[in-house]
């Protein structure tokens, strides 16, 4: 069987949590890598990290999730493992989720990905699918990455920094000719901002309360990727970003004053 490690991305995680991530997976994998992105409590996760024998990597400042991935999966493939399961700091797996995975396990799949069930989502009893699935693309967390693609497309888009990291993966994957798989019979539970379900129109609809800095990097990156990958799904996009912050959202100003940053930056991202 192939080598898989575990690659965990922290940025001043709660201790707890960390803990329960590291336990949930540690047993399912050959190794657990930690890639700490500048965090303040970082002799916190270094103790952690040697009482749980896992491998600690050290970023002095937060260089961004796309940097961070990268640095991961080079270190993988460094120390001879050929697929790496992508964590967030607060992602809990369930304890078959690698044993699942890896069933669909094949040369042409770039990866292969649990359900995700968000907290506090009200839409979740209509959303229950069973079997694999091809996907356009799924979020890193939780994803089982095959390194060999990784390496042959080229990684993870650093320009990003944060937000549609992995989508622009996933889909220069499929565009090159390999599958994004998602398997609906192992799940994980993912917080998505400060999810709120709000009705519009009879209809349920997410409002992700993100910060007026993520807001920015989620319509600047939704720019950039529509002219790097020849998409034409930003505009839509942004407009349901900005209906939903005037609507429903607090801190208004400074999020609309992001937002048209991030649109003139984007912009400027590629000529």
């Amino acid at each position: 069987m192939e080598k898989i490690c575990a690659g965990i991305v922290t940025f001043n995680p709660d201790k707890e949590i960390l803990i329960s991530n590291i336990a949930s997976i540690i047993d399912q994998v050959d190794a657990v890598i930690v890639l700490d992105n500048g965090s303040t409590n970082i002799k916190m996760i270094d103790e952690l990290c040697k009482q749980n024998e896992v491998i600690l990597l050290k970023n002095s400042k937060n260089q961004g999730i796309a940097r961070a991935l990268n640095q991961l999966c080079q270190y993988a493939i460094d120390n001879d493992f050929s697929w790496i399961i992508t964590l967030d700091q607060d992602s809990i797996t369930e304890d078959n989720l690698i044993k699942e995975l890896t069933r669909y396990v094949s040369n042409d799949v770039a990866i292969l990905a649990p359900n995700v069930i968000y907290r506090h989502n009200e839409k979740f009893a209509d959303e229950i699918k069973k079997g694999i699935r091809e996907e356009q693309w799924v979020i890193t967390s939780a994803s089982l990455t095959n390194l060999n693609v990784w390496r042959k497309i080229g990684g993870f888009d650093e320009n990003l920094f944060i937000d549609g990291v992995d989508r622009d993966f996933c889909i220069r994957a499929n565009q090159a000719g390999y599958k994004v798989l998602k398997d609906y019979n192992v799940s994980i539970w993912h917080d998505l901002g400060n999810l709120k379900c709000r009705k519009m129109f009879g209809r349920t609809i997410y409002v992700t309360n993100h910060s007026p800095k993520r807001k920015y990097y989620m319509v600047r990156n939704a720019i950039y990727l529509d002219k790097k990958l020849e998409l034409n799904t930003s505009k839509l996009y942004i407009i349901k970003i900005l209906i939903k912050t005037l609507l429903y959202e607090d801190d208004r100003i400074k999020k609309i004053k992001d937002i048209k940053k991030g649109i003139s930056d984007g912009k400027k991202m590629v000529h």
